[in-house]
């Protein structure tokens, strides 16, 4: 089963992602790490000195060239689904996940976690209204999911079943 982890910056992609690998001994895929690590430079990095466009283009070249003979659980970058055809592409190669929380609870996140390059907002108001407007750009695409789970109270196996059940 190939799993593609999709939602805003700070929802619980990584996170979850690592959990639900491990659950389903899949291999576990972090979209940006393996860019960084590709790249040999951070995303915040490769933002400032090359621009969006160049890395838009690094990440759907990563994303489409994972190994489909394999079982894995990814974690996208906020923006993947929405650039080129990369929603239509996971939505055809996989099962896809929109994970969600309030604005609110992901302001708090993000607010005392490290730097991410389209929320370089310098304080929670900021971040807060660069949130809604991704969200107000990203929420038709990103409902396009198989699933959606609000990550408040979720537990594990119920991501499990939901998405086993989704699979059939």
């Amino acid at each position: 089963m190939k799993i593609f982890l999709i939602g805003l910056s700070g929802v619980g992609k990584s996170t979850l992602g690592k959990q639900l690998s491990d659950r389903l001994e899949a291999r576990f895929i972090d979209l940006d790490a393996e860019i960084e690590k590709s790249e040999q430079n951070s995303i915040d990095f490769i933002f400032k000195n090359k621009g969006e466009n160049y890395f838009r283009e690094l990440e759907t070249k990563h994303l489409k060239s994972e190994k489909i003979e394999f079982d894995f659980v990814m974690a996208t970058g906020g923006g993947t689904p929405c650039f080129f055809d990369n929603m239509n592409w996971m939505l055809q190669n996989g099962v896809v996940v929109y994970l969600q929380l309030p604005i609110l609870d992901l302001v708090s996140r993000l607010s005392t976690s490290y730097s991410r390059p389209l929320l370089n907002g310098t304080n929670p108001d900021e971040i807060e209204l660069m949130l809604e407007n991704q969200l107000k750009e990203r929420a038709g695409i990103y409902s396009r999911a198989h699933l959606s789970i609000d990550m408040r109270n979720v537990k594990l196996e119920e991501v499990v079943s939901l998405i086993n059940w989704t699979n059939k």
